[in-house]
This record gives C-alpha cells, sequence and structure tokens, in this order.
C-alpha cells in the first residue's frame, strides 16, 4: 500500500504504518531464528564455539533491537551489569537467551512498566537476572514452560504472538554452557527469570 501511487497517506499514518511493519519483521525475525535453533539442536548441530565475552557490551548489543518495542509500550529497560564482568561462551547463544528473555519480559509487560536486567558473578557463577512487573505466569503453565509440545503459547499484552520456543531454547543453551535456568513468576506482580552459567 505505501509503494501505490494511488494511495495518499498522511505523515502519521505512514509512521504507523512502518511502525506495524518494524514490529511485524522483528516478530517474524524472532520466530525464524528460534526455528532454526530448535532445528539446529534437534539435529545435533549446535557447538558451542568458546570465546572471551565482555558481557557488558553484549548484554547491550543484545538488547538494543527491543529498545524500540519498549518505547512504544512505554517500558522502562533498567540494567545494572558487574564491572569487568567477562565469561568464556559462545556469543550467540548467550546473545539468544538474552533476546528471548528481554523479548518476553517486555511482551508480557504492559504498558508503563518496567523490566531489570542484572548480570553479575556469584560464586565463580555468572547469573544473569530478567525481571518484569508484567502480567506474570499462569500457575498451570509453569510446570510445563519448557516442555517442547506443551500447549503454553499466548499473545503479549499489545497481541504479540509467541512461538513457544523461545525458553525451550534457552534452557538448551543454558546446559550447553553447563548451565540452568529458574524462574519465579506471580499473575499480575510479574516474573523473574534467573539464568545461571558456568565462567568458564
Amino acid at each position: 500500500m505505501m509503494g501505490d501511487k494511488e494511495y495518499n497517506f498522511s505523515n502519521d499514518e505512514l509512521i504507523k504504518y512502518a511502525q506495524m511493519l518494524h514490529t511485524s519483521s522483528k516478530n517474524l525475525h524472532e520466530l525464524l531464528e528460534n526455528l532454526l535453533n530448535w532445528s539446529k539442536i534437534q539435529r545435533g548441530l549446535m557447538v558451542v564455539e568458546n570465546v572471551l565475552l565482555d558481557l557488558d557490551q553484549l548484554i547491550y548489543n543484545a538488547i538494543e533491537p527491543f529498545r524500540k518495542m519498549a518505547q512504544e509500550k512505554e517500558i522502562a529497560i533498567n540494567i545494572s551489569i558487574q564491572p569487568l564482568l567477562t565469561m568464556s561462551g559462545d556469543k550467540q547463544m548467550i546473545e539468544s537467551i538474552i533476546r528471548n528473555l528481554t523479548s518476553n519480559a517486555i511482551k508480557f509487560t504492559p504498558k508503563g512498566g518496567h523490566v531489570e536486567i542484572n548480570c553479575f558473578d556469584a560464586d565463580g557463577e555468572i547469573h544473569l537476572e530478567i525481571q518484569d512487573n508484567g502480567i506474570g505466569i499462569p500457575e498451570d503453565l509453569q510446570p510445563r514452560l519448557f516442555k517442547y509440545g506443551e500447549k503454553v503459547t499466548r499473545n503479549g499484552t499489545n497481541g504479540e504472538p509467541s512461538s513457544g520456543l523461545g525458553l525451550i531454547i534457552t534452557e538448551e543453551f543454558a546446559k550447553l554452557h553447563h548451565g540452568y535456568v529458574i524462574f519465579n513468576s506471580q499473575e499480575n506482580k510479574g516474573t523473574k527469570f534467573e539464568v545461571i552459567l558456568a565462567k568458564g
């Protein structure tokens, strides 16, 4: 429609449709990335390529694509990272963990909420915490979150789609780094995911 000369959009309409295109393309990219990663995991093709990671830079770079989504929902993203924090790990996998959890936090937090991202070293392990004050996870869904084939998908607070693969992939990538994922959630109060990883 935007490319058709017969349509004469106002600036406000162009901005509106451009934002819709941006959101749709980001959601599609997220879905395709998760499907590709899931396929690789199932076929045993995921190989951890360990490099020294600067977690401050990595986290800020990983969440950058979600700032627009957060701004549209007036969600504040607050980040606290222990200075000079590093680990040995696979850059793409760690970024995927951060992206999936940040995407979910924004997706399931209503307008005007906030998301807290904390990362620190505790007893020689890397702790990545992503917490929101969103709608929370219903108790009946919580035991099924990391089980493939279980129907746990639901739309975000603005109708954002969800594939249900993000958390499964997050757990798989954590395991490949000799780590694990824990979470705590209460309906209408928010959710906190914590990923604990070997420092390498």
